[in-house]
């Protein structure tokens, strides 16, 4: 594991403590939490680009009036 450095205000620091102390667990583990979260959702974010980048899609030869594009 590597090893970073962060830098935040002191009281924004301590409020964090606190809060990861009553969860009973640590800052550390709620960064490391909150980092893997992060990489997910920008990498499905990134799959979902892929994905549709290689579809097919239904392109028209003329634009739609809005009544056609509503009409259900």
């Amino acid at each position: 594991m590597k090893n970073i450095t962060l830098s935040a205000d002191e009281k924004d620091i301590e409020d964090a403590r606190k809060e990861a102390a009553a969860q009973n667990t640590t800052l550390n583990n709620l960064f490391r939490g909150w980092l893997k979260q992060y990489v997910r959702r920008h990498q499905s974010v990134a799959e979902l680009k892929n994905f549709l980048d290689q579809g097919p899609y239904f392109t028209s030869k003329r634009k739609f009036t809005r009544e056609e594009m509503n009409k259900r």
